[in-house]
């Protein structure tokens, strides 16, 4: 398995409790529909970002002030009042945008099922060790050695199996989930970048129609702003579609591990009751009336 680089400080402040794991578990579930040349490319572009994020000061204010103009102007009620259409964007792109928002919904609902099964698993436990104290807690006379023991097996065995799924299933789910979040934070700044696309060529069309001798400073600042939108967008569309094309593979190694782990919880469960004997569904009956 691929080693995962050391955090940058853009992966450090989209999400500073994600560690390599994430980074980890994803070229695990890549590795099963090609080689993760794009996990390379992602990681080249956290940087590169990062490197744009800390541009000389007079840049970055420059820059602030473009994009607060461009935002109002691109506003809903600016569009509404005016008629002015939105921004143009990259059609492709866009469509990778609305297929990364449903895989991270799609997760979301997973990682909340597999949840839901390690809680149910160790509320079972506690029934389970419930049910068994009550039984001990009888006359000796009325109590069931053999429902005790299969009883404390199970609480055992519930617990066990809850603390499995959330060590193998949850925390892997969650760690991915993070790491596929933190593309939120790369899509936005690739937004930023159009729309000072846009304010740079207005202010290179207003420096040509008055001859003006800022033209050449202009006509700079738009090729930049254009190499930093183009290199983005063409990173984001190669590691969108990536992780399109993993979108089965990504949750499949931990949906196969909670299954295995609820067969395997019920299976041993079902042979300890069977152990303990065919009155063991009325010994669990005499326990349930004694909590009463």
């Amino acid at each position: 398995m691929q080693v995962a680089a050391p955090p940058t400080s853009q992966e450090k402040a989209i999400a500073p409790h994600v560690e390599g794991s994430a980074t980890a578990a994803l070229v695990c579930a890549c590795r099963r529909v090609r080689e993760p040349e794009q996990l390379e490319t992602w990681k080249n572009l956290e940087r590169y970002v990062d490197e744009y994020q800390h541009r000389p000061l007079s840049e970055r204010l420059r820059d602030r002030q473009r994009l607060v103009v461009q935002r109002m102007a691109y506003s809903s009620t600016a569009r509404k009042l005016f008629g002015k259409p939105k921004p143009p964007s990259d059609p492709l792109l866009e469509q990778f945008k609305m297929s990364h928002t449903n895989i991270v919904d799609e997760l979301h609902a997973m990682l909340h099922h597999a949840k839901h099964v390690a809680a149910a698993l160790t509320r079972i436990g506690h029934v389970w060790s419930t049910l068994v104290q009550a039984d001990a807690s009888a006359m000796v006379e009325q109590s069931h050695p053999r429902f005790i023991a299969a009883g404390s097996r199970i609480a055992a065995l519930s617990m066990t199996c809850g603390s499995d799924v959330l060590a193998v299933v949850v925390q892997p789910l969650e760690d991915k989930l993070n790491k596929l979040k933190q593309l939120q934070v790369l899509l936005h700044v690739e937004e930023d970048m159009r729309l000072l696309v846009l304010a740079a060529t207005r202010k290179l069309e207003r420096a040509q129609a008055t001859a003006s001798q800022s033209v050449f400073q202009r006509q700079s600042e738009l090729n930049k702003a254009n190499a930093h939108a183009s290199r983005v967008a063409t990173d984001l569309k190669s590691i969108l579609d990536w992780v399109d094309c993993m979108r089965i593979s990504l949750v499949q190694v931990e949906m196969d591990a909670l299954s295995r782990l609820v067969v395997k919880h019920t299976a041993a469960a079902s042979a300890i009751l069977s152990s303990a004997g065919e009155g063991s569904v009325g010994l669990l009956e005499s326990a349930v009336s004694s909590l009463d």
